[in-house]
């Protein structure tokens, strides 16, 4: 096997003291550790290092990989333009991998300068690679490069995608070092980039804990939902490096962790790797991600059936459900009321639509039409397709009767959704969203999507929401 290790690097600028300056002391225990990586990686002497990135081309449905011939970037969004980097990528690898996973139905997309002008972004390395790699270069610099963005994905694609770049690494002979680039959780501590969440501190332990045990099952099998709450970007690269060292005994070691600015830095070191039929752990993700979803569904109250029920009807057979009999229960019998389905899969929201007001004759069946319009009519995202319906996250929010409210005072975006108006002009945003922090933040987006301009004169509605999970 050719693989020679893996390693967890976070991707902070901070910790480069051409960035950092002063600030750059705060993370010196993670600066250490990353330095150890490059020392241990000059030693190793690999002729590929394949970098797993957040921060690169970023799709919804495909993992992307670089596709230039010469890999060139720096650091000068970040005010330190001489970090700079030009490598060679490792062609032969990267066109076996596209190919490979082509035949695996496993989407993939080489990413070139052709595509970057499509899409209208930069075809230059990113900060999640530039990082780690400037830790690496001043004691190894002679190797190819491989830098793979990680697609939106579910765990298993992802870990089945490393396994085929293992395949490919070892098919070509080459020695190889694989770096998962990402930060754990971004929600610490309220001063960090997002406000506190308790499944923040809750998902780094998991992470540390894993790897301190060298359980590489648990690392990849981590919840959903504690993932999605902890606000981390490094678990998906996670995926792909572990899925890479599926059937490799290693020996798993954590140089350092620490989170002084809100967000979780974890330097892990995955070493000496030989092959073993008892290291082969697809199966055991597999069985972990299954019976994750299933604990997940077994918890889902009757508002959740309905919606998912009437989802996956609709999308299979484009059937409209009626409320069976097993999920009666008074409320959803009764008065309609206003209700938005959300849908989310592995990537992210994949559809939400709703209503403030009950359209329907009974609450069950403003739930089934919402559910229904959610998966196929959201204009934001294509329809749901069926191989989809086994991935998807579904919530129904119950509306509350709207409130006019004097001001901003009044708010609250952890509370209290928001309805702005003005003349024919509507616009909606739920409360407790990811990333909606402040009652400004709230206003405004609600603003945008109604087309109304913050100087123009409009109404504010506050509503509460009954939330099913």
């Amino acid at each position: 096997m050719t693989i020679l290790a893996g390693y967890l690097m976070p991707h902070p600028p901070v910790v480069i003291p051409a960035v950092g300056h002063e600030q750059s002391k705060v993370v010196a225990a993670t600066a250490r550790s990353m330095d150890e990586v490059g020392r241990q990686i000059a030693r190793l002497e690999p002729e590929v290092i394949v970098v797993i990135s957040p921060h690169g081309p970023l799709f919804s449905d495909a993992v992307a990989i670089r596709g230039e011939s010469c890999l060139e970037g720096n650091l000068s969004a970040f005010g330190a333009p001489e970090i700079h980097m030009k490598k060679n990528n490792a062609m032969p690898l990267i066109k076996a991998l596209a190919d490979l996973a082509a035949d695996n139905n496993l989407p993939a997309v080489i990413f070139d300068h052709a595509l970057a002008r499509r899409f209208d972004v930069s075809s230059d390395l990113d900060h999640g690679v530039l990082v780690p790699l400037s830790f690496i270069e001043p004691h190894y610099s002679n190797y190819e490069l491989v830098e793979i963005t990680y697609g939106l994905l579910s765990t298993d694609e992802l870990y089945r995608f490393g396994q085929l770049l293992s395949a490919c690494i070892d098919d070509l002979g080459f020695r190889a070092v694989i770096i998962a680039s990402g930060d754990l959780s971004h929600k610490l501590k309220d001063s960090g980039p997002y406000r506190f969440d308790a499944r923040g501190p809750k998902f780094d332990e998991w992470i540390v804990d894993a790897f301190e045990n060298n359980d590489l099952v648990k690392v990849v099998t981590a919840d959903e939902a504690l993932c999605e709450g902890a606000g981390e970007c490094g678990k998906k690269s996670l995926d792909i490096m572990i899925g890479a060292l599926d059937g490799l005994e290693i020996t798993s070691k954590v140089l350092s962790y620490e989170g002084p600015f809100g967000v979780g830095y974890g330097v892990v070191a995955l070493t000496d790797p030989k092959p073993a039929d008892n290291a082969k752990r697809f199966d055991e993700v597999v069985q972990g991600v299954l019976s994750r979803r299933l604990t997940r569904r077994n918890r889902e109250d009757n508002f959740v059936r309905l919606a998912r029920l009437a989802i996956e009807d609709y999308i299979r057979e484009q059937k409209r459900v009626s409320l069976p009999e097993e999920l009666k229960e008074p409320e959803l019998e009764g008065p309609s009321k206003g209700v938005f389905v959300s849908i989310k899969s592995s990537g992210g929201l994949r559809g939400c639509i709703g209503t403030t007001i009950g359209t329907q004759r009974s609450l069950a069946d403003e739930i089934i039409h919402n559910a229904i319009q959610a998966a196929t009519e959201d204009p934001r995202f294509p329809e749901i397709e069926p191989w989809e319906l086994e991935h998807l996250t579904i919530s129904v929010d119950v509306l509350s009767k709207g409130e006019l409210v004097p001001g901003f005072k009044a708010l609250d975006p952890k509370i209290y959704g928001v309805i702005v108006e003005s003349d024919f002009r509507r616009g909606l945003l739920l409360p407790d969203l990811e990333g909606v922090d402040t009652v400004e933040d709230q206003v405004r987006i609600a603003l945008n999507k109604a087309g109304i301009k913050e100087h123009e004169t409009y109404r504010i509605h506050r509503f509460t929401v009954e939330r099913h999970v």
